[in-house]
């Protein structure tokens, strides 16, 4: 029987190793996005930046939401996956004159953009969430 070299199994087990282990994010999607919704939770828009794998929203504080994730590189490697942990404040209505207040929660949320969206260019997308779907487009800004 025939052994092969070892240089050429170790150099098939870093191929392997190699094409199994996630790389980068692209660095192609890095930049300031603007993604329009509605929805189940109504309309809104907000400012996602997308830098070194890594994903925060712009100018939302104000309103007692939080955003922050992570993207990397789709199964489709022409689109990158984005990855979002939506926190919600805890809710406040007034029914007769008594306040309701329900409890903050995070909320999951994920969806798909093109890896090479150019600025200026729209992308409509639907997401999934626990509650219901949302609509939305996402810009990327110049």
């Amino acid at each position: 029987m025939m052994r092969r070299p070892k240089t050429v199994a170790g150099i098939l087990g870093l191929i392997l190793i190699t094409a199994c282990t996630p790389g980068p994010p692209p660095i192609t999607a890095a930049g300031h996005y603007r993604l329009d919704y509605s929805g189940v939770y109504g309309t809104g828009r907000i400012e996602l930046m997308l830098q070194d794998g890594q994903v925060s929203a712009l100018g939302v504080a104000e309103a007692g939401l939080d955003y922050r994730g992570s993207y990397r590189q789709a199964q489709d490697r022409r689109q990158v996956q984005v990855d979002l942990i939506v926190h919600l404040p805890p809710t406040r209505q007034i029914i007769d004159g008594v306040a309701i207040v329900g409890t903050a929660r995070e909320m999951p949320v994920q969806f798909t953009i093109p890896a090479n969206l150019d600025p200026g260019a729209r992308w409509p997308i639907r997401i999934e969430t626990q509650v219901g779907p949302i609509r939305a487009d996402i810009t990327r800004l110049p």
